[in-house]
């Protein structure tokens, strides 16, 4: 199966699906056992837009991660202590208020 308009991985079809789920599906989509080799989705643009944004947003994160790994890695990242005790103060307060 191949889904057009996004970048994401293999999808993976399987070939049971649990009762409940499946008595869902009946008359809204066509199930993994009616479909064929070279079948197609294709997403509509709004979920397009949102898959590549998640996209983005995931490969953003990734670069930061990686950033942060290298300076721990060569021993030169600085930990901001006033930014951290700020977001542990106020993560405190927002706990405080559930």
């Amino acid at each position: 199966m191949r889904i057009e308009g996004t970048t994401l991985g293999k999808v993976e079809e399987k070939e049971h699906k649990p009762k409940e789920l499946q008595q869902s599906l009946d008359g809204v989509a066509h199930t993994s056992a009616e479909s064929k080799p070279g079948d197609v989705v294709v997403l509509a643009p709004s979920v397009s837009k949102l898959v590549a944004e998640f996209n983005r947003e995931a490969q953003a994160q990734a670069e930061k991660v990686a950033q942060v790994r290298r300076q721990v890695n060569r021993g030169d990242y600085q930990v901001d202590h006033k930014r951290l005790a700020e977001k542990m103060v106020n993560e405190e307060l927002h706990r405080d208020r559930k």
